[in-house]
This record gives C-alpha cells, structure tokens and sequence, in this order.
C-alpha cells in the first residue's frame, strides 16, 4: 500500500477555492473531492507496517488549532513550472502537529529526511510556460480561504487509477 498523512479540507472551503481552477493553460487540476494537506508521505509499505504505524499515531494528543489557506504559489524545475498550490496561513500549530507525526513515524519506520512546506496542491503542469504561471499567480495573489478548525487528521492510501490517485480513508485520528 501506498500511504501519506493528510487533513480533509472541508466542503466550505473547496467551494471558496473553485475560483482558482482555472486560466493556466497545461494545467492537470486536481479531483477537488480529494483535496488535503499532506503532512507526511510514507510510501509503499504492507498491512503489518500500517497496523504498526496506526496503533503509533492513535496515541498522539494535540489539540485542536485554526489554520486558514492563503496566496498561491507554484513549485518549478530548471525547465518549466511543475505545480501551483496554496499555501497555508497560520501553521506554527500546523508545524507542531507535523513534528510530532514525523517522531512517532521515525519510532516505527525509516523516512527520508525532507523539508516540510505546507500547502494544498491545485495542479500539475504540463508544458505551462513561465509567463502563463505568473499571470496565474499575479491574478490570485491575494487569494484566501478559511480559517476553518483542524480537528483530525487521516491515514490515506493511493490507489493508481486511469484518471489519476484515488485517495481512500484507510483511518482517522482526533485532535482534542
């Protein structure tokens, strides 16, 4: 199974973010319905290791926090533009929650040490030249959404299909 962490975002705020999903020519957008904040990718791992991992984070305590998403942006090679997300405002509760997700991970699995930079990813480009991505982003600059409370967060599995990941619930964890 192919897994990640992530938080839902609520049906309010994908309405709140339909006005960015569109006018970027070689935009691959993203199935709204799965919309999430990662905040940990685990990878391919089987049904032992994701018993293990979700006995793990079943004892995590954090408390509940407001996070709000807020201007766009866009991750870029050396060639072209690779995505455009939103970021989100906020996140020191946000970046609490991931540190202490990232030790009870490393308690149980060996993860790739990474940056973490939180942000709702809109789309994948393909062949969206520099300037379609500036005036992109220049036109949604001040965009904003939110806040809205984080009061759990999930275990999703990916699933490859013809139209792209599905991403299931495989299991949920409160915040109090």
């Amino acid at each position: 199974m192919r897994l990640f962490l992530g938080i839902e975002v609520p049906s309010p705020i994908k309405k709140e973010l339909d006005q960015l999903f569109f006018g970027l020519p070689g935009a691959n957008w993203v199935n709204k319905e799965q919309l999430h904040i990662t905040l940990r990718f685990i990878g391919e791992i089987d049904r032992h290791q994701m018993k293990d991992i979700d006995d793990s984070l079943k004892l995590i305590n954090f408390p509940m926090f407001p996070i709000k998403l807020k201007s766009v942006g866009a991750f870029y090679n050396k060639k072209y533009p690779k995505a455009t997300w939103v970021g989100v405002d906020g996140n020191d509760q946000l970046l609490d929650l991931q540190k202490k997700v990232e030790r009870t991970l490393r308690q149980t699995l060996t993860l790739e040490r990474k940056k973490y930079l939180p942000h709702l990813t809109l789309a994948r480009l393909k062949e969206t030249s520099f300037h379609d991505i500036a005036n992109y982003l220049e036109l949604n600059s001040l965009f904003s959404a939110g806040p809205w409370n984080v009061d759990h967060f999930n275990l999703y599995s990916s699933v490859p299909t013809s139209q792209g990941p599905q991403y299931l619930i495989e299991e949920s964890y409160s915040l109090s």
